[in-house]
């Protein structure tokens, strides 16, 4: 067991067929890898606020938008510009989360 994955493995006997007809005694691992219920919720809920935070980012550039006054963008630009600092921490936070480097993601565009 490890902190944020439950794994199970079970060792069968199996046979396997040669290339000449023949079997062989061999044998085989069968594994189930899961996420603990505790891991699974608190992802979950970090992903929840985290667009819930992408949103209240969204409203502000909108309110921000509607309003010419002074006074209020600035209070608009101090909130957004907490929320921008505060969502990579909390995708941090994630068990098991990817780095914030880009690897992951350059490995997937060159498919």
């Amino acid at each position: 067991m490890t902190s944020s994955f439950l794994v199970e493995t079970t060792d069968i006997e199996s046979y396997s067929s040669l290339p000449d007809g023949a079997q062989e005694l061999s044998r085989d691992i069968d594994m189930r890898v899961s996420r603990p219920s505790e891991a699974r919720a608190f992802a979950l809920l970090i992903f929840a606020v985290s667009w819930m935070l992408t949103h209240v980012a969204i409203c502000h550039v909108i309110l921000a938008r509607m309003f010419t006054g002074v006074n209020p963008i600035l209070k608009h630009l101090v909130s957004t510009g907490a929320i921008l600092v505060a969502l990579p921490q909390l995708r941090k936070s994630m068990p098991d989360a990817p780095g914030l480097d880009g690897t992951k993601l350059a490995m997937y565009t060159h498919l």
